[in-house]
């Protein structure tokens, strides 16, 4: 059995016999990126440069990992069913003691949250126009962003920092 980007990145970061309540707050982010293609999702990460205490942050320095699109799907429906499923426990045990307007109000917010990863998931994939992407690179590139900002009504503009 493959093993899910999960497994694979936890397997990586772990640290022996580390609890999450040894995790320092002054914990460096991590460096990770994601993108797909047609036919697979892609992570990398490059945890080189996050020090903690003069030494690596992470035990995952360097790394990549790719699944295919599907199985990445199916990893998200799965983190997102079993945070559903924690959660309605939460529900259910805030309600034996709630008043019933309060019920009813937590309900259907556990359901609205619970709703939104169908639809996204079940939607066309987004095209990017290309064409259109290099055309407004172009346009930054060449100053028309800032000529046309220069024109702008002065309270649509950016206030500069200082």
């Amino acid at each position: 059995m493959t093993p899910s980007f999960m497994d694979a990145f936890l397997n990586r970061t772990a640290k022996p016999n580390q609890s999450a309540a040894a995790i320092p707050a002054s914990l460096p982010s991590a460096g990770i990126r994601m993108w797909s293609d047609e036919s697979a999702v892609h992570i990398e990460w490059d945890n080189r440069e996050k020090l903690l205490g003069g030494g690596p942050a992470w035990t995952a320095t360097l790394g990549s990992y790719h699944l295919p699109r599907a199985g990445f799907i199916r990893e998200v429906r799965s983190i997102h069913d079993r945070l559903m499923e924690q959660m309605g426990e939460g529900v259910a045990q805030v309600l034996t003691a709630a008043q019933p307007e309060v019920a009813i109000d937590l309900c259907q917010h556990h359901q609205q949250r619970r709703a939104p990863i169908d639809r996204l998931l079940a939607g066309p994939a987004i095209r990017t126009d290309w064409e259109q992407v290099s055309k407004a690179i172009g346009r930054v590139e060449s100053g028309e962003f800032l000529g046309i900002m220069a024109k702008a009504p002065a309270k649509a503009r950016p206030k500069r920092l200082v």
